[in-house]
């Protein structure tokens, strides 16, 4: 008897949901499927890792002597407090030219990122923009090798330093910059810029590895040039920025940041230390490195780390 009230009471369900999915208010099967989700349903944003710091890293390719890089540019950025008196004379004496700008930018610098239409006073301007960048997302102290130059086949310098200076020959060379990024507080970051001359012939060396043990790590020789290191101190939106001296001619600045205009031809494969195609017209140019503290993330929490 409790079977056949259980098996009566199945039936008359299915029944009543049948009758209500042919209900006319009831259009599920006459809808289109297109019809069926009229929202449009994202995924959410990935959370950054506490205690982390963002950076949008940018190379401008510029004609070497243009206005922009100059005074239109300089007379708005912060070349005095950010470095101190000393370390300004060994970059200007080695071919840097180093300053910071706020969250608004001059307008030169607005134009060469293309945070502003160029047509007003140079149609041909917005055509011929050389623009470049990457984000990078590292943890407090956390290190990013960041490519500076084209590769040169041969390249010799004298890298001076006080009264004296050093001759150097290198071979395969490239410039980069090893930026470490430290919280300092909230809104605020240094970031240490410690200039290197990676050169010669790619091939196992000893280094220590991503376990943070020494193994056998292929890549190319590497120089550190410690004397002409730097830190800035940036709060978020701030950037700085970084291009060769006007008398950079045969020193370290005109390696790092005059040449060919090469890294336009990688696009995006400048970051991942790609080289530009054989046959890149050798315009010389003057390139501009952009670093913007683009924002941070809260530290951990001490409840966090139990």
């Amino acid at each position: 008897m409790r079977r056949s009230l259980s098996f009566r009471f199945a039936i008359g369900s299915a029944l009543l949901l049948l009758a209500g999915l042919a209900m006319p208010g009831c259009a599920l099967f006459k809808t289109p499927p297109s019809q069926l989700f009229t929202k449009s349903f994202k995924l959410p944003a990935i959370e950054l890792p506490p205690d982390s710091i963002q950076l949008d890293v940018m190379y401008v390719e510029r004609p070497v002597g243009d206005a922009r890089l100059g005074d239109e540019l300089w007379r708005y950025a912060d070349e005095i407090s950010v470095v101190d008196t000393d370390q300004r004379s060994v970059l200007r004496q080695n071919g840097f030219r180093v300053g910071v700008v706020g969250s608004n930018p001059p307008l030169a610098l607005q134009c060469m990122l293309g945070l502003k239409s160029d047509f007003a006073y140079e149609p041909e301007a917005e055509k011929s923009k050389q623009l470049i960048g990457h984000r990078y997302i590292l943890r407090s102290r956390g290190q990013q090798t960041i490519l500076a130059s084209p590769v040169y086949p041969a390249c010799t310098l004298e890298i001076p330093q006080g009264d004296e200076s050093t001759h150097h020959s290198f071979e395969n060379a490239q410039c980069k910059y090893l930026v470490t990024a430290e919280r300092l507080q909230d809104g605020w970051v240094q970031l240490d810029f410690v200039p290197q001359m990676y050169h010669g012939d790619e091939r196992l060396r000893p280094g220590i590895g991503e376990s943070g043990s020494w193994e056998n790590i292929p890549g190319q020789r590497k120089a550190t040039l410690y004397p002409q290191r730097f830190a800035v101190r940036l709060s978020v939106g701030e950037m700085a920025v970084l291009t060769a001296a006007d008398d950079a001619k045969g020193r370290l600045g005109e390696l790092f940041f005059r040449g060919p205009a090469a890294l336009a031809a990688l696009g995006d494969g400048w970051a991942n230390n790609e080289q530009a195609p054989a046959d890149q017209p050798l315009t010389t140019v003057q390139r501009v490195l952009v670093v913007r503290l683009a924002g941070m993330s809260e530290p951990a929490s001490p409840t966090a780390k139990k």
